[in-house]
């Protein structure tokens, strides 16, 4: 009887050990599950990782140079909205996005958005890389550390972006990565900012709406707007037989603002000269007619409400600008930026005028 019970009670124990051992098993593996789960969120949520400004705040004021020199801040773009991009030319998912980039600036444009570049490395690496990759937007001049916008990209990789509104906001989270940026760039121009689109009409990024400007050898149409400083109307035919630069701007154009000096300086120089200029720009009447001052003293500042005469030419962006010589011919591919516009007058100068 002894060694029954016995054997009964070993038998327990055996199986008590094997079910507490069963136990430990399942509790090490729902462990182990939770750990890797932490991690996980750890990878996604890890509060060390770089987050970025919130959006609802002011972006960090900042001046920074660009490519030729000139002192860039966020000033200058009041009233765009802006896709502000932390870069560097040697970044390999920052040449992918340069494809994209190059293919949607001059459709952001139309839309009123800017991207501005704030770059790493040297001016000379920028420009090449924005020379092969046929980028026009602004690329701005940071070092290393890149103050004073190391509060808004501290430990960031490139590229990271923000979209910024109208006054300098921050819109939404910052988006970390090629493919985030590309997504970023691709829904601005799926919906046109703004506005709903109207029923029928395409998003900028499908529009068959021509937008490179009119090629050389092509008759420049004709067009008639009111002359801001003075009571009366100019059409481009009244100076036919002198070689012209019509020249698009914007009053919320900062690069176009700062060409005007440059023009106005070229023109005292050259006198007899230098090209008639027709200014046609966009904006407010009465804050137009404040900047016409600034493109010099026989500068034609030609108001155009809407786009009346960029549809005619076939270009939206500004600055831009075309010659036109004597016969009403456009004469050289569109100038875009304040470079190629300069460099497009100065090549009006052999020219003479009668």
């Amino acid at each position: 009887m002894n060694s029954i019970f016995l054997w009964i009670v070993a038998i327990l124990l055996v199986v008590g050990l094997f079910g507490l051992w069963a136990c430990m098993i399942q509790v090490i593996r729902q462990q182990g599950r939770i750990l890797l789960r932490l991690d996980e969120l750890d990878k996604t949520q890890n509060p060390d990782a770089p987050q970025g400004l919130p959006p609802g705040s002011a972006m960090t004021a900042f001046e920074l140079e660009d490519m030729e020199g000139r002192s860039i801040s966020l000033e200058n773009y009041r009233g765009w909205k802006i896709i502000l991009v932390h870069w560097s030319p040697s970044c390999g998912f920052c040449g992918l996005l340069a494809e994209k980039i190059q293919e949607f600036q001059q459709p952001l444009r139309t839309a009123n958005v800017q991207i501005l570049l704030v770059a790493r490395e040297d001016q000379e690496t920028n420009r090449k890389f924005a020379a092969d990759h046929g980028l026009t937007c602004p690329i701005l001049m940071g070092d290393d550390n890149l103050p004073p916008l190391i509060d808004a990209f501290t430990g960031t990789g490139t590229p990271t972006a923000y979209l910024l509104d109208e006054q300098g906001f921050i819109s939404r989270n910052m988006v970390v990565g090629a493919d985030l940026v590309i997504g970023l760039l691709e829904e601005l121009l799926s919906e046109p900012i703004g506005r709903k689109r109207l029923p029928g009409e395409l998003p900028l990024a499908k529009s068959r709406l021509a937008r490179e400007g009119l090629p050389a050898g092509t008759v420049a149409p004709n067009f008639e707007l009111a002359e801001l400083l003075h009571e009366k109307n100019v059409t481009l035919s009244d100076y036919h037989g002198h070689p012209v630069v019509v020249l698009f701007t914007d009053l919320k154009c900062g690069p176009c603002l700062e060409l005007a000096p440059r023009l106005a300086q070229l023109q005292a120089v050259h006198g007899d000269q230098f090209p008639v200029l027709m200014v046609v720009m966009r904006g407010d009447e009465a804050g137009c007619r404040t900047k016409a001052p600034l493109f010099g003293p026989t500068a034609r500042v030609l108001h155009q409400p809407q786009f009346e005469v960029s549809k005619k030419f076939q270009i939206f962006e500004v600055p831009v600008a075309f010659l036109v010589d004597e016969q009403g011919i456009i004469s050289r591919s569109v100038a875009r930026g304040a470079d190629q516009i300069l460099e497009l007058v100065k090549s009006s100068f052999s020219v003479t005028k009668t």
